[in-house]
């Protein structure tokens, strides 16, 4: 049994180190500046982790310069004695990755050579012989190369690129034997033919990317499909460069800057008819629609125009929805498989807060019966305010389908329902001033029609014409966004629903509904005239801005531009995620909302 790990030791030996400067000159970086700032895939998509050379050395080292300055860099260091990993090691990666999705996402998992053969659709008794010990010191050199990674490496944690030197591997492996496997491992080996089982395990980095939103969803069988390594490192880098365009332009030599190809003398031309032949292999395998290319007076200058039509972005779509609810389903099973091993715990025994009852009946029924949620329940009110653990819980119960666990520690952690937990405490504050008010004593004058009136009950309210009932909803909502000075949204929604019953009667009761049908209609415009009233009262108080944007990021920008011009600081990092999930914020200074449905924006200036 032997372990591996991806070593950064400085070795005394003579290595060969190669500089390439991949940065993009100015002229470029213009046209590239608005199209290329959000990274949101994993790193092995966008830069060299394999090589395309075709001649690789041994002991020699790889540094590309992703800046003039030199301060941005990749540099890939092989082991000693051997090569940076290549297009046979890419292939290989490939196949663990399918291995790794099958396996549960466990960030450590074991696999077989035939599994490792099967998932490279290498069927063929011979040439997997042929492959064996190729494949094996392939996994050794994946683990034993060192990349480094400076003001360079996009991390999905950070949601940023990291400016930090990251030095790690892509992964480490054990080679498990029969003789050396633990109880656990020795069912690896039913199979009599298997003399040897890999245990891999994903470095963190990597892996954090993988399983967070730092990764593009692809075919893995597509992928190894296409033999050529640069059509195949094309194909993933403009797959992430065009998102949901049908059209895409990039100058040559920015293509391949980013592969690497030669760019100097008489290689252009060459590289040029590279990128044209890898555009057509990809045109054919109807991985993009079509492409024209654009040679101005000379090889250096061309450009290249490359088509593709709705199929790609529904397919691009598909891969993704389909791989995210697989993922899903697979945490969802791994989280209930978690509690069930968990079932030997005595819970009699712990001790639980006198407020556990409370947060635990806010959480849905399907969260109840997770057998760890009592602890973890206990264990945050022990470490938290009863008040904000309470309130996370209604956050998580609003907002979470599955997961909930996970999505409630990490609420807490994070201070995820802090706006939620605002905007509860002011409506509870009104309440309570609300109640304190002191009660006037005036004459009361019995009427004998007020006497005898009946009480109101939601039987009445279910027994009126479809329309009225319509329209009273309709005024309760608009009543009860003024009363809690909110504005429409998902999240006030959602709290309405849960009370509507009562705010509904409420209104029935203040204008007697029913009575005369004549009569209805007149009172909740009555109504709603009033509420209008108060929110155009509102509107007129501040200066309010509305437009219609296609997305978020576009409003966003629109935001930025007046709290500008009016001299208003926001922090925009803090404040894209909060906007992002309730699609509105508010301080002292600003109002902002937006509407996915409509594609409304609204801006109001205090």
């Amino acid at each position: 049994m032997s372990d591996f790990q991806g070593s950064t030791e400085n070795y005394e030996r003579k290595v060969d180190v190669i500089e390439e400067y991949l940065h993009i000159d100015d002229s470029l970086v213009e046209l590239e500046k608005n199209k290329d700032l959000v990274r949101m895939e994993m790193n092995i998509v966008e830069f060299p982790i394999f090589s395309r050379s075709k001649t690789l050395k041994v002991d020699q080292i790889k540094k590309y310069y992703f800046s003039s300055d030199k301060q941005s860099f990749l540099e890939v260091v092989p082991a000693v004695k051997t090569t940076i990993p290549g297009e046979l090691e890419e292939r290989i990666f490939i196949a663990l990755l399918k291995i790794f999705r099958n396996n549960g996402y466990n960030q450590t998992f074991y696999c077989r050579m035939s599994d490792i053969f099967e998932n490279m659709k290498i069927a063929n008794t011979n040439t997997r012989n042929s492959l064996y010990a190729k494949i094996r010191n392939s996994i050794s050199k994946l683990a034993t190369t060192t990349f480094k990674f400076k003001n360079l490496f996009y991390s999905s944690e950070l949601n940023k690129i990291d400016s930090d030197l990251i030095v790690t591997n892509i992964l480490t492996y054990r080679v498990v034997t029969f003789k050396d496997s633990s109880n656990n491992e020795k069912n690896f080996f039913n199979d009599k033919r298997v003399k040897e089982v890999y245990k891999i395990t994903l470095s963190q980095h990597f892996f954090e990317n993988i399983v967070r939103k730092g990764y593009l969803t692809f075919d893995a069988d597509e992928l190894l499909d296409i033999k050529d390594s640069v059509t195949r490192s094309i194909y993933t880098m403009i797959t992430k460069w065009r998102k949901n365009s049908l059209f895409l332009l990039k100058p040559a030599f920015y293509i391949a800057r980013r592969v690497p190809l030669a760019w100097d003398g008489s290689a252009i031309r060459k590289t040029v008819l590279k990128i044209e032949k890898s555009l057509i292999e990809l045109r054919e395998a109807n991985h993009i629609l079509n492409y024209k290319m654009i040679r101005k007076n000379k090889w250096d200058k061309t450009d290249f125009e490359i088509y593709f039509d709705e199929s790609h972005n529904k397919n691009k779509q598909s891969y993704f929805y389909e791989e995210k609810a697989n993922f899903d389903k697979i945490i969802t099973f791994v989280e209930h498989r978690q509690n069930e091993q968990n079932e030997d715990l005595n819970f009699a025994n712990i001790e639980y807060n006198k407020n556990y009852s409370e947060v635990f009946d806010v959480f849905p029924e399907v969260a109840k019966k997770l057998k760890s949620l009592p602890n973890t329940i206990n264990e945050a009110l022990k470490k938290y305010d009863y008040k904000y653990v309470k309130y996370t819980a209604e956050y998580t119960s609003l907002l979470c389908k599955t997961s909930f666990l996970k999505y409630f520690k990490q609420a807490l952690e994070n201070n995820w329902a802090d706006e939620y937990i605002v905007k509860k405490e002011v409506k509870l504050e009104k309440q309570v001033k609300q109640a304190k008010k002191p009660l006037i004593e005036e004459a009361i004058i019995v009427d004998d029609n007020v006497k005898n009136e009946k009480t109101i009950t939601w039987e009445d309210f279910e027994m009126l014409e479809s329309y009225v009932r319509e329209e009273l909803e309709a005024a309760a909502y608009e009543s009860f966004l003024v009363e809690s000075n909110s504005i429409d949204s998902k999240i006030m929604k959602n709290i309405f629903k849960k009370s509507k019953k009562s705010l509904i009667l409420k209104i029935m009761k203040e204008y007697k509904i029913p009575k005369e049908i004549k009569i209805i209609e007149e009172a909740i415009i009555e109504k709603e005239l009033k509420v209008k009233s108060k929110m155009e009262e509102k509107i007129e108080k501040s200066s309010e801005i509305v437009g219609q944007y296609i997305s978020i990021p576009q409003f966003m920008v629109k935001v930025m531009e007046i709290t500008k011009s009016n001299g208003i600081i926001l922090n925009f990092e803090n404040l894209v995620p909060i906007f992002k999930l309730f699609s509105e914020y508010e301080d002292e200074h600003i109002k902002i909302t937006y509407s996915e449905s409509t594609k409304q924006g609204i801006i109001n200036i205090k």
